[in-house]
């Protein structure tokens, strides 16, 4: 008994308590997603704790040790439904002006990028798929006699023709084609930043090929209904 008055402890409860919210929240911003589930499970078990020591404290009727376990919970959530009302109020009210005043063109052929993929029925060229939110996307480029050397996307606005996530664009979607390679599916993911959720417009997707002597080449282009990643 003496040992379980000790684990149930306020001291004790509020230091496993803080323990694991420091440790949750830094697995959120630095570690690796096995790191998270141990936090979380971590955080979990440390309510549990907290619940178990507040009805042990209610039997053994210490009334205000019991309420002062009661009270970090309280705080910890209030805190939280705080901050992510004021990050909803924040996203909903920052706008990307980009697409205000665009319109998506009727006289041309435009795709819209599928939900999912399936590799045994897609032909040769570009292809777009969604990914885990809009403006993230995953392309699928097929070429049977594609050459030695790396191929990236562009990506322009149709109607004005600018440039879309031109600094990040050929980096995140470039891919090396190593000197004997068999493999005529590519695919990589990328991002496109300019617009918001829910604001769809038109974009031409360009397939762009570098040789080994740094010679580059447009190999296809598509067009498509995108959305950018609001941020």
């Amino acid at each position: 008994m003496r040992k379980l008055n000790r684990f149930f402890s306020l001291k004790w409860q509020i230091l496993l308590f803080t323990f694991s919210i420091v440790l949750f929240l830094l697995s959120l911003f630095f570690l690796k997603d096995l790191f998270l589930i141990i936090s979380s499970f971590i955080l979990i078990t440390a309510f549990f704790s907290m619940v178990c020591a507040v009805v042990f404290h209610l039997i053994k009727k210490n009334w205000k040790t019991a309420i002062a376990l009661i009270l970090p919970p309280i705080i910890f959530f209030a805190v939280v439904c705080q901050f992510g009302f004021l990050l909803y109020l924040i996203i909903e009210g920052r706008h990307d002006e980009f697409t205000d005043e665009l319109v998506i063109p009727k006289n041309i052929s435009i795709s819209q990028p599928l939900e999912e993929m399936d590799s045994s029925k897609i032909s040769s060229g570009l292809h777009l798929y969604k990914s885990v939110q809009p403006g993230i996307y995953r392309y699928v480029y097929v070429d049977k006699n594609l050459s030695d050397g790396k191929i990236f996307l562009k990506a322009f606005e149709i109607t004005k023709n600018q440039p879309l996530s031109a600094e990040r664009l050929r980096s995140k979607s470039l891919i090396e084609i190593r000197p004997g390679d068999s493999i005529f599916q590519f695919e990589n993911d990328f991002t496109i930043y300019e617009g918001d959720w829910g604001y769809p417009y038109a974009a031409r997707f360009e397939v762009w090929h570098e040789s080994p002597n740094n010679v580059t080449r447009k190999i296809a282009d598509r067009n498509f209904i995108i959305e950018g990643w609001q941020r």
